[in-house]
């Protein structure tokens, strides 16, 4: 994993981390539930659905001890992956995208990646290619494999049609509406040039900050010296202009 897909995640992990330890903790010191259980002596039991191999979910375990040291309640964990648990196929079909998924006294109260983010890996999302051949080029997902894997199509950005890790990827904050969900290349580009993202995406600030550090790296010692010089020149002329100003 490179570092700057580690760095992201540790700041991911770091911004979900916060958010649900103040959102769990409102959600259960508020909840009528809770009141309720209380009031009856009851401790409030909260479940917790996961999955194999999600990180969020380890983030969101660690948060909710956290909390519990505060907040005496119940805790499960729920492994959506897990065949041998009761009711398996129905919670995996109804949170096989959203995990980690809080339930608090048997009602669903928050999906952290819905209560932590306003980008969504969601049919018709922009992401920005972060490793191998189509590195810096965007795609747009077409298919949601599971928690750690979409398939991207990017026809009209040379991105050939693949099945990448999330981790591989930045969600960008545009998104092409309507894409019909597994929607062939043809449709891709149909919809992809229709909503004009790679216009927004040139006249973005992120996409400006990544090609002048593009321009930075490629300048060669010849241009460096040139702009070297450039620069002395204009401060030359900048001070002469202020020194004849202050003798008027």
């Amino acid at each position: 994993m490179s570092s700057h897909t580690t760095s992201r995640s540790r700041g991911i992990g770091i911004m979900l981390l916060q958010h649900i330890h103040h959102a769990g903790r409102r959600s259960l010191t508020s909840s009528a539930s809770v009141a309720r259980s209380a009031a009856q002596g009851q401790t409030p039991k909260v479940v917790l659905y996961t999955g194999t191999d999600c990180s969020l979910c380890d983030v969101v375990k660690a948060t909710l001890e956290e909390v519990r040291k505060e907040i005496p309640y119940e805790v499960q964990y729920y492994n959506i992956r897990d065949d041998s648990l009761p009711d398996v196929h129905k919670y995996r079909r109804l949170y096989q995208y959203d995990i980690p998924v809080i339930h608090l006294n048997g009602q669903a109260k928050m999906s952290a990646a819905q209560e932590a983010f306003k980008r969504y890996v969601e049919v018709g999302r922009v992401v920005l290619i972060n490793q191998g051949e189509s590195e810096g080029k965007l795609a747009v997902i077409v298919e949601i494999v599971d928690h750690n894997k979409a398939i991207v199509d990017g026809p009209s950005t040379g991105v050939a049609r693949q099945v990448i890790r999330y981790r591989y990827t930045t969600l960008t904050p545009f998104v092409v509406p309507g894409l019909p969900r597994g929607s062939g290349s043809t449709t891709v580009k149909k919809f992809f040039d229709k909503s004009d993202v790679n216009e927004k995406w040139a006249k973005s600030a992120w996409a400006k900050k990544r090609q002048a550090q593009k321009a930075k790296r490629e300048t060669s010692d010849f241009d460096r010296f040139n702009i070297m010089l450039l620069k002395k020149q204009r401060r030359f002329l900048a001070q002469k202009a202020a020194a004849k100003q202050a003798k008027a």
